[in-house]
Order: structure tokens, then C-alpha cells, then sequence
């Protein structure tokens, strides 16, 4: 239920719901530890990174409210994305989105609760909750992904197909 205001707004406008966006570009960042593969019969003089260790609650550093652009993955359709995130533990309601469409006044915000953590990710689920305008908002999704970039923004990325899949980079406003 999240973005399915970008859907609308496309739909509205210019007969886009159901199509998608292209992904963003919030790859700023993520790949900073990225490093080439050895030369053959080489060692690399340090290890990679190690994977991310799981935690059961919201880090301090994903704590706050966000906004940015976000853009559909088919048509490139953007919107503005509004979350606050607050601190809690696995299987609570960490999230708040803000998903006003301004053609219709539909709000479609709902709830997120956290699935997954690790310092720096969180999985959050928008699916569990009542759907305020069955037909105009989407149904949510269990896969909405946030990780922060080494720029200090926070990366987006929606499993929620009737919502186009949005993804962007979003910047602490509080």
C-alpha cells in the first residue's frame, strides 16, 4: 500500500498504473568494498568483507524520518516517499510511511514491521495490515528493502509489484 500512489498518480495522468519504473540509481556507495578479482595465482592482501550479522532490532542510525524521490522499474514514473523509522524489535511496528495522492487525496499510508535487521539493512513488511482504498492502494509487500549508503542516505527498494517496484534514495529530515 506503500507507493501504489505512484501507480495512481500514473494512471491518472497519463495511463501508466500497472506498468513500473526503471530501477534508481541509488548504488551510491554499496559497493565501496567492492574489490577487483586477484590477478591469476595471486592472493588478495586482505580478505573481503565478511557478510552482515543479523540483529533483532532497528539500528540507531535507520532511526529517524526519510524523504526522496523514488521511480517505478518500468517507466521511470517518480514520486515523492515519506517513512519514519522508530526503534523496535523483530515482528513490531518499527515504520510509517506517508502516501497521500495529491490527484485523488487517498491516503494510503499503513504500517511497517520489521523482519529482518543487520547494522547497516532492514526488511520491513508492509503487507500485514488493512488496505485503506481497496483498488487504489496496493496490498503492500513483505520484501520492502532499506540499506544505508556510505553517503549517510538511506537506499529504497520495494518488492511491491502492484505498486510499480519503486526504488530511490532517501535523506534523513528529522
Amino acid at each position: 500500500m506503500v507507493l501504489a500512489a505512484a501507480a495512481v498518480v500514473s494512471a491518472l495522468s497519463g495511463g501508466l498504473y500497472g506498468l513500473g519504473l526503471l530501477p534508481g540509481s541509488g548504488s551510491s556507495g554499496r559497493d565501496a568494498g567492492a574489490r577487483p578479482p586477484a590477478a591469476s595465482g595471486e592472493s588478495p592482501a586482505t580478505p573481503g568483507p565478511s557478510a552482515p550479522k543479523a540483529r533483532a532490532d532497528v539500528p540507531k542510525e535507520l532511526v529517524g524520518t526519510w524523504k526522496g524521490t523514488v521511480t517505478t522499474a518500468r517507466m521511470g514514473v517518480p514520486a515523492e516517499f515519506e517513512i519514519t523509522i522508530k526503534a523496535g524489535r523483530t515482528g513490531e511496528v518499527v515504520g510509517r510511511d506517508k502516501s497521500v495522492l495529491p490527484l485523488l487525496g487517498t491516503d494510503c499510508s499503513g504500517d511497517w514491521k520489521l523482519l529482518s535487521a543487520t547494522d547497516r539493512s532492514l526488511v520491513l513488511d508492509t503487507s500485514g495490515g488493512p488496505n485503506p482504498a481497496p483498488g487504489i492502494c496496493s496490498n503492500g509487500s513483505s520484501d520492502e528493502r532499506f540499506s544505508l549508503n556510505d553517503n549517510g542516505t538511506l537506499h529504497y527498494k520495494s518488492g511491491d509489484a502492484a505498486a510499480g517496484n519503486p526504488e530511490g534514495d532517501l535523506t534523513r529530515i528529522r
